[in-house]
Parts: structure tokens; sequence; C-alpha cells
């Protein structure tokens, strides 16, 4: 879409880590600023995160979201102290005892908080693995796929992301979809951009999430989601 030419928007749906903070995952002032300034004028901001819970729950509560949190990447939805399973984190956690027996593969630390998927740590031979459950017919009937954000290999049920968790978190909110603006860095932000009315890539985003967005902004990471916030909500709303 040109600038101008979007749906009012209603409510922000925020990627955390290359969206708000910076390439060392230190969260942005002006992306705070921005966020805030959002909330003040009456559109509320969906924390939108492939971390657990706990910590997206942590960053709504300092940062002042009022927002439904997505919490591993669509697998769970927190809203008004009432938690909804988005996938069956068994099919998850059945998945990598399997894969554990066959590769040298780690949980993260953070997994000990995670409920609904699994996230191990990043490893040379992932690409021997993602071949292994397509071809392999005890590994292609878990039910799961897998990729890589950058952060660590994270195992989910089918069929589950961040476009099935931010559409659940704008029914709780009961905003139209189409009233709804995404603004993400990578590519498990794809879903999650496709979903909604209007979708935003940071400037440093991939190219894939680049792609299919309505909007990549000129500045990058926390600077550049302030820039989306100031152009389509704050100046979009006067």
């Amino acid at each position: 879409m040109v600038s101008g030419a979007h749906p009012a928007i209603r409510a922000i749906a925020a990627d955390v880590d290359g969206t708000i903070t910076d390439r060392s995952r230190h969260i942005s002032t002006a992306a705070i600023d921005a966020i805030r300034a959002a909330e003040e004028a009456g559109v509320p901001v969906i924390i939108a995160s492939g971390n657990v819970l706990p910590i997206a729950w942590a960053l709504q509560r300092f940062i002042g979201t009022s927002g439904p949190v997505v919490a591993e990447n669509g697998c769970l939805v927190s809203y008004r102290k009432r938690d909804h399973d988005m996938a069956d984190g068994d099919v998850a956690r059945r998945a990598f005892e399997v894969l554990r027996r066959r590769w040298d593969i780690k949980r993260l630390y953070t997994d000990q908080w995670r409920r609904n998927e699994v996230v191990f740590e990043n490893v040379e031979f992932l690409g021997e693995i993602i071949e292994a459950l397509e071809a392999d017919p005890e590994l292609s009937g878990l039910g799961i796929r897998i990729y890589d954000t950058g952060y660590g290999t994270h195992i989910v049920q089918k069929g589950v992301d961040k476009g099935v968790g931010v559409v659940k978190a704008a029914r709780l909110l009961g905003v139209p979809l189409e009233n709804v603006m995404a603004v993400g860095d990578a590519g498990n932000d794809v879903a999650m951009l496709e979903a909604v009315g209007f979708g935003v890539a940071v400037a440093n985003a991939r190219d894939q999430l680049k792609a299919v967005a309505d909007h990549v902004t000129r500045l990058t990471y926390g600077d550049g989601f302030a820039e989306a916030v100031r152009e389509f909500v704050l100046e979009g709303s006067r």
C-alpha cells in the first residue's frame, strides 16, 4: 500500500526481538515512547513474541501495554488473567524426545517456562533434521514444523503461528483484523503480517518479511517501529 492508503488502525501487534529491540536485544526507548503514545491515543498494543509468557507478560507490565500478550510464537495468548492455549504442547514435547534420540540437541534455558512449544539451541545440522522430517515416516507423522528464529530452533504443532495468536488477540479486543497494524522483522512474523489489515516491516527486516509487508520503514529496529506508529497511528488519527 502507498502511504495514507491504509485502514484506520485500532490496535497494534508488536514483535519484540529485532523490532522494538536493537541487535543486542536492548529495548528501544523510542519504541517505548511510541507504544505509550499509542496507548494514550486509545490504540491498544499487543505484545507478539516468540518468547515465553513470563517474559512477554513482564514486558507488558513494565512497558505499559493494554492489549493481549501473544507468547511462544502464537502458541499461547494471555489477556485479563486468562490464558488461551492455541497449540498442544504435548505434540511438541513428544517430537523433541524423538528428535533427541537421534541428534544431540538441547532445550533452551527458558524452556522451563515454555508451555506449548519446545525450543532447542541452534545447531549446524538443522537442515539435516528438517530434511528427515519430510523423508522419514516416523518423523513425518509427528505433526510438527521446525524453524529457526535466530534465537533458537522452535518445534511447534502444525498450523499454529503468530498469525493464529494475533487473530485470537484481535478477537479478544473486539477489533476487526483489517484495523490491526502488525510490525515485525523476521520470518516468524510473516503469518502475523498476512493476517492483519496493515503489515509493516522495519528496515532491518529479512527480505521474506519485506516481500509480504504493506510498508517498509526507513529506520531500523525500535526507531523504525516508532516511525510506523507516528506515521500510521498518531498522525493518521488526526
